[in-house]
């Protein structure tokens, strides 16, 4: 529909001046031939009389504001031009930028050579019940949204999601989360490290290397508490008690088929009795006898048996 052939409605006033208002806002117009943009204009259709209702012709300066009160005070709008009318006395003319939210009752304050002619309230029209392209920024939200039966989507969703029932997640992929009290699946990370606070438990994926108390595991299993003790396992099954820097340190070797005890720090050991098969070393790693003592022997009291042919008792 063209400009010219847009529908008017006729509002009779006391003053006889009659006003032929065009309510039809091209915000809500769509055209699907020439895509032509949406405009925000208020088309007005005006017949000029004088007091008595007699039609009169001629050119005159319009003003034509838009207020929030019927007397016009509070001007939200205005528009100001001089046109000529018809022979009919009619002007046919735009409000052009009439950007307005359409919260209120909005009043059309009509001027013609200064004198304020009419006042008169801007209707919605029903074309606003279904209007097309609009935006959310300006809708008030009174009430809850119902879809009915239609679907709702969008890219993205906000919020914690504590409001939703009813939920199907068997589409959900969670392969990268970590599954729920009682999933049916287990928890793998794959290459990726696991920790749980900064030192309480960290797991070295990289390394095959887990820490309690450190986040910085040194042997596959190193555990050190808040007092500086330190179970710290490494070379095999040897592991060590007690501080840090003087640990007792309790090892057994495949490689060589012994158990050692000793004591030091983790990079300095002193292996002090060896126990291989049925032999104890003392100060030697390699005992050949059932007691093996490499180094001096202090006795402060002695009692030996030996039995066999005969008996010998040393006290």
């Amino acid at each position: 529909m063209s400009r010219g052939e847009a529908p008017f409605f006729k509002f009779e006033f006391s003053n006889l001046n009659v006003i032929f208002l065009c309510g039809i806002f091209s915000v809500f117009l769509f055209s699907v031939v020439n895509a032509a943009a949406i405009l925000d204009e208020l088309h007005l259709n005006i017949q000029t009389t004088d007091e008595s209702g007699n039609v009169i012709t001629g050119t005159f300066d319009f003003v034509f504001n838009i207020s929030t009160t019927d007397d016009c005070a509070n001007v939200v709008y205005s528009n100001s031009t001089t046109l000529a009318t018809d022979s009919r006395g009619i002007i046919s003319y735009y409000l052009t930028d009439a950007n307005l939210d359409y919260d209120s009752q909005y009043y059309l304050c009509y001027y013609r050579d200064g004198e304020l002619i009419e006042t008169s309230k801007i209707a919605r029209t029903p074309y606003s019940f279904t209007a097309r392209n609009i935006t959310l920024s300006g809708i008030s939200i009174d009430s809850n949204l119902n879809l009915g039966g239609y679907n709702a989507t969008a890219s993205y969703f906000f919020g914690d999601g504590s409001g939703l029932t009813n939920l199907n997640v068997s589409a959900i992929n969670l392969s990268n989360y970590v599954p729920f009290t009682g999933a049916a699946k287990n928890l793998n990370l794959g290459t990726h490290n696991f920790t749980v606070g900064s030192t309480a438990l960290f797991v070295n994926a990289n390394e095959g290397k887990v820490g309690i108390g450190t986040a910085t595991p040194g042997s596959p299993l190193d555990f050190l508490s808040s007092y500086g003790s330190k179970i710290n396992p490494y070379n095999g099954l040897n592991f060590g008690i007690g501080l840090q820097a003087n640990l007792l340190q309790i090892f057994s070797n495949s490689s060589v088929s012994r158990v050692g005890i000793g004591y030091g720090t983790p990079d300095s050991f002193t292996e002090t009795l060896s126990i291989k098969g049925n032999s104890v070393g003392i100060g030697t790693t390699g005992p050949s006898q059932t007691l093996d003592v490499n180094g001096n022997v202090s006795i402060q009291s002695i009692s030996i048996l030996v039995g066999g042919n005969g008996d010998v008792e040393v006290w």
